[in-house]
């Protein structure tokens, strides 16, 4: 698209910011205009807003994390009272999402963050960006065709970016099934238990459940290798042992060695007995 190369190739053409402040003169162009080039939020406020205070801050920064998919445009309402009548605001916080120089959706009050983090990937996606979902999806097809350094890769810049405990959870589970399919159990337990300390309704995420069944499964399945090995191993030591008689001989240093006992139906153990039982009668007399 012709924005992309603008932006990212480089032009003479100004950078717009990502957050600006509007008032009647500037909405077109900052605004209507902008929006036909990636969804616009408008948030509409005033400065004795308490609500106000939390909401601004927070798609601030949803929207600096978005990369320049989605800009925002605020409006002091009691700076542009006209302007604020003419979109229909009646209280603070409203905040209006615009798509080619359309609004798309609008709400009012304060979101919790979750649902904030929704708002914004959709308009990520509706601007022909990748949704947070979209790359999460592209990390687990990646996964299931054994490309764990991509689904790594795609997991850790999704947790990294702080995308809501959501997506943030989702991303561990993520994390935590590539270090299964490492062979690095140890890791995988502990992204596990990083989700069981720092989330509550997240773990009941389908997505999220599934990944950690399968890290407790795989644990499982160690231990029970383990002592499979340990069995195996005892039981070759009870074999071993069981070729021996209870006799030993000890070094220069007092070490105690078993040694094994010959066969005493051999030719050379018979031989060995005749002479010593014709010793032993020789000495008797």
């Amino acid at each position: 698209r012709r924005w992309f190369s603008e932006r990212i190739v480089g032009s003479t053409t100004p950078t717009v910011p990502l957050i600006t402040e509007v008032n009647a003169s500037s909405f077109q162009q900052a605004v209507l205009d902008e929006s036909h080039r990636v969804p616009v939020i408008l948030d509409c406020y005033a400065t004795w807003c308490d609500p106000c205070k939390k909401l601004t801050p927070l798609l601030e920064s949803l929207v600096r994390k978005a990369g320049g998919g989605v800009q925002l445009a605020k409006l002091n309402i009691d700076d542009s009272p006209e302007l604020a009548d003419q979109m229909g605001v009646r209280s603070v916080p409203t905040v209006f999402a615009l798509f080619q120089g359309r609004v798309v959706t609008t709400f009012q009050g304060l979101l919790d963050e979750n649902s904030l983090h929704d708002l914004l990937d959709k308009l990520v996606a509706l601007g022909g960006g990748q949704s947070s979902e979209q790359r999460l999806q592209q990390a687990t097809t990646a996964l299931e065709q054994d490309d764990v350094s991509h689904a790594a890769k795609v997991f850790a810049s999704l947790l990294s970016e702080d995308r809501g405990s959501k997506i943030s959870a989702r991303a561990t589970a993520g994390l935590a099934l590539c270090a299964l399919k490492d062979d690095d159990i140890d890791t995988a337990q502990q992204l596990v238990a990083r989700l069981r300390e720092s989330y509550g309704t997240e773990l009941k995420d389908p997505h999220v459940a599934q990944a950690i069944s399968a890290v407790e499964l795989a644990v499982d399945l160690d231990v029970e290798d383990s002592e499979g090995d340990l069995r195996q191993a005892v039981q070759n030591v009870r074999e071993r042992e069981g070729e021996r008689e209870g006799v030993c001989v000890c070094n220069s240093r007092n070490r105690i060695h078993p040694i094994k006992m010959p066969d005493m139906s051999s030719p050379s153990a018979s031989l060995q007995r005749g002479s010593a039982n014709r010793l032993l009668k020789k000495r008797s007399k």
